[in-house]
């Protein structure tokens, strides 16, 4: 079985490795990838955008173990979900809730029996304690129905809808990626289609940028652009820099697209 692990422990911890040590005390023929470390520290919303634009890419059946666990210990259930055809293992505290909303998951069941789970179980430490052994017995065959109850209703993150105007459409930084570029919740190809042949003038902050570029390339270094990215969203980008620290932009700010004055 392909298993993945999406935490925010960083890079040189040693929590992933007792992770996959855990799982793989229970099952040793497994293929583990990880996906990222580097999720912000108890940044739910990163990590279900991360998890929504990267595990579509992988083979249907692929397991992906989810650690991104704030209230780890307190009442929030640890989950397994069936959503496009890939299965997860994570708490229930909204990690999956933007993958839930572009595809209603299948199935979605409580980790509940505990003689799947470590024998002694931190309060700390779920992912190593039930999460990384519970992902090992699936990949040994245990079925998926034997892990415990359906579980009703999945945590939902609140994602705010692109608001459409007649003379704008307002969005806002759904993440901000490792380069420091600014990823909306626009589509570019909706925003081009709105503008026509005109073309967009985008605001964040106080800054103002024209045009919608096709890639970094096109442009000077320094300077601050927008263009559509890999998953077809509008983003806002400093060639060769960063754009949310020349910006001062954060996650939630507001960004809004207006057709260009006609020449």
């Amino acid at each position: 079985m392909l298993i993945t692990f999406t935490t925010d422990f960083g890079v040189s911890s040693p929590y992933v490795a007792a992770m996959k040590g855990s799982l793989l005390r229970v099952c040793e023929q497994v293929h583990l990838v990880d996906i990222t470390h580097s999720i912000g520290p108890q940044n739910v919303r990163q990590a279900a955008v991360v998890l929504a634009d990267v595990t579509p890419m992988f083979p249907a059946k692929t397991l992906h173990v989810v650690v991104v666990d704030p209230g780890v210990g307190t009442e929030r259930k640890m989950i397994y979900a069936e959503i496009n055809d890939q299965q997860y293992l994570a708490p229930d505290n909204g990690v999956l809730s933007y993958l839930a909303r572009q595809h209603t998951p299948q199935r979605v069941l409580e980790l509940a029996e505990t003689m799947f789970w470590r024998a002694n179980v931190s309060h700390t430490f779920h992912g190593r304690d039930i999460l990384a052994p519970v992902a090992g017995h699936l990949a040994a065959g245990l079925q998926a129905s034997q892990l415990g109850p359906i579980h009703p209703v999945l945590a939902m993150l609140p994602w705010n809808e692109p608001q459409i105007e007649p003379d704008e459409v307002r969005g806002e930084v759904l993440c901000i990626d490792s380069f420091g570029n600014l990823i909306t919740n626009l589509s570019a190809a909706k925003i081009k289609g709105w503008a026509g042949p005109s073309g967009i003038v985008t605001q964040v902050r106080e800054r103002q940028i024209s045009g919608l570029q096709t890639t970094y390339g096109k442009r000077s270094a320094g300077e601050v652009i927008t263009l559509a990215d890999s998953q077809g969203r509008l983003e806002i980008a400093k060639v060769n820099g960063n754009a949310a620290s020349a910006l001062g932009a954060e996650v939630g700010d507001w960004v809004r697209v207006r057709r260009a004055p006609k020449s």
